[in-house]
């Protein structure tokens, strides 16, 4: 799901102006205190740092081991930060939920919106396509059945002779 969501989301964050992160670390304290959201989306311009600050939407995708303690502590400090957007994704009960300085709240329907990225379709993108999203998420059993062919390195000769994988002779100066 994960990927899904990325993917409809960078599918439009040229057009609309934003960058879309994913696993990536986030301050939302002074004290420090960081957390590490599934996706992340930070508006235009914007500082490059090795942490983010003030994002525009936090996006967390369940698992089923994640507790509601867990998830509400991490949305408290996302709100905390002063993120606009959260985005709860529960992909094993088909369920979402928002929430924003004026609570957390279920959608009546399965799309979630902010001005900044637009409308994501939760159930476009698990049928494999809309809001940007061209992925087909069935799974074909035929194709693990197909022999995996490799292409064969230019540079094959010299892991031969010197003993170090085909590209690492790239990289050297």
């Amino acid at each position: 799901m994960q990927s899904l969501i990325a993917g409809a989301l960078l599918g439009r964050a040229q057009a609309r102006r934003f960058r879309v992160f994913t696993e990536l670390r986030v301050r939302v304290s002074d004290e420090p205190r960081y957390r590490i959201p599934d996706i992340c989306v930070k508006a235009l311009p914007h500082e490059i740092t090795s942490v983010l600050v003030r994002l525009d939407l936090a996006i967390e995708i369940l698992s089923p081991d994640d507790e509601v303690p867990d998830m509400l502590a991490k949305v408290g400090d996302y709100l905390a930060a002063g993120i606009p957007h959260i985005w709860i994704v529960d992909p094993y009960k088909h369920t979402l939920a928002e929430a924003d300085q004026a609570g957390i709240r279920r959608p009546t329907t399965l799309v979630l919106a902010t001005p900044l990225v637009g409308e994501i379709d939760y159930i476009s993108l698990r049928h494999g396509g809309g809001s940007g999203a061209r992925i087909h998420t069935r799974f074909a059993p035929e194709r693990l059945l197909r022999p995996l062919r490799l292409p064969i390195s230019p540079f094959r000769h010299h892991c031969h002779s010197t003993n170090l994988p085909a590209w690492d002779h790239l990289n050297r100066r």
